[in-house]
């Protein structure tokens, strides 16, 4: 592919989808009718290039919502930042909060009422969770922008001084490989949940209690807290290997083998994990044995392999569809790129 039209996809694959092809039409032209009439080379189409400047800040003047606060090279890993950031912080503000209220319930007060009391807590919470993210993250990349001179950034997401040759090294992603932010960030924010499930488990999954003096309150912890907790190690270890890939995810931003390989190992661990930690008996705590024994008419062991099975199959299932996903994916369609390199003379 030649440098026009792979600087015509720099710019429009930042663009809404349905204004790429006219903003391409209009740039395709508007370069040519600079290009000199009788003939150009490649010296004449990098001068061209290089006077309407860096493709991120140019998508920047093609869209509706100006970026004046944060420059172009750095507005759009910004915005990726905020984007994934934001949701993941406000979910796990939220889980916090609703765990924390959970264990703090001392049954005295009606179930509406705490209801009330829970949702204006966290609405409050998530506009100071909001605000906290926001300024942060934008007071780093203003500080970025404005203490590093961008013809001295490396070859990183929040850009460096841009030359047309930059161009060369460009690859096309086809869309049926492209990993949407979408996908990333759903990805964060399953890890954020199921982890801030984890480390308070011992306070969220517990058999409740109600009546009509005391209301819904919690009675017995489900889990053996010490033993749950044992297994922070390996928890740990699953959490880091989910978060870098979904960096590696936004860093590529389209399925590869390599990329499809790490993602069916993460879903591996992950169901590991699942299994060492629900095959153990001792994980259950003796209290809440006891009492669904007593109340389940002595099915509790039948009961609870049941679903310990269902638990385990489900995510087999989910993790499989997942992974397997990941590798048609990567091996969808032809490799573009392999194909505009075969082509060249």
């Amino acid at each position: 592919m030649d440098l026009i039209n792979l600087y015509v996809y720099e710019v429009t694959r930042r663009l809404p989808e349905k204004i790429q092809d006219d903003i391409a039409l209009e740039l395709k032209s508007t370069i040519h009718d600079m290009l000199p009439d009788d003939g150009y080379n490649e010296k004449d189409v990098k001068q061209v290039l290089e006077t309407l400047g860096n493709p991120a800040t140019l998508a920047s003047r093609y869209k509706d919502s100006p970026s004046h606060l944060i420059g172009g090279p750095f507005y759009e890993s910004y915005l990726s930042v905020l984007k994934i950031t934001l949701p993941i912080a406000l979910t796990v503000a939220l889980i916090s909060l609703i765990a924390a209220e959970i264990v703090s319930y001392d049954g005295q007060e009606n179930l509406i009422g705490t209801l009330l009391t829970i949702s204006g807590k966290a609405i409050s919470a998530a506009i100071e969770v909001a605000i906290q993210t926001f300024f942060w993250i934008t007071i780093t990349f203003i500080v970025i922008e404005r203490t590093v001179s961008s013809d001295k950034l490396p070859e990183t997401p929040f850009g460096k001084k841009w030359i047309p040759e930059q161009l060369k090294v460009t690859a096309v992603i086809p869309k049926k490989q492209a990993i949407s932010r979408w996908e990333i960030f759903f990805g964060l924010l399953w890890t954020a949940i199921w982890a801030t499930v984890y480390f308070k488990a011992s306070h969220l999954i517990a058999i409740y209690m109600f009546n009509d003096q005391e209301g819904i309150r919690q009675t017995i912890p489900l889990f053996n807290e010490d033993v749950l907790l044992s297994y922070w190690p390996i928890v740990v270890l699953l959490l880091g290997v989910e978060i870098t890939l979904s960096i590696s995810k936004w860093l590529t931003r389209q399925w590869t083998n390599k990329l499809a390989v790490a993602n069916l190992l993460s879903n591996l661990l992950f169901v590991g994990v699942l299994c060492l930690m629900v095959t153990n008996n001792a994980l259950f705590s003796t209290d809440a044995m006891a009492f669904m024994s007593e109340n389940l008419n002595n099915h509790t062991e039948r009961i609870l392999q049941w679903a310990k099975l269902t638990l385990i199959l489900t995510f087999l299932v989910i993790t499989g569809i997942d992974s397997f996903e990941g590798f048609r994916k990567a091996n969808k369609g032809i490799d573009l790129n392999k194909k505009l390199d075969m082509s060249k003379p």
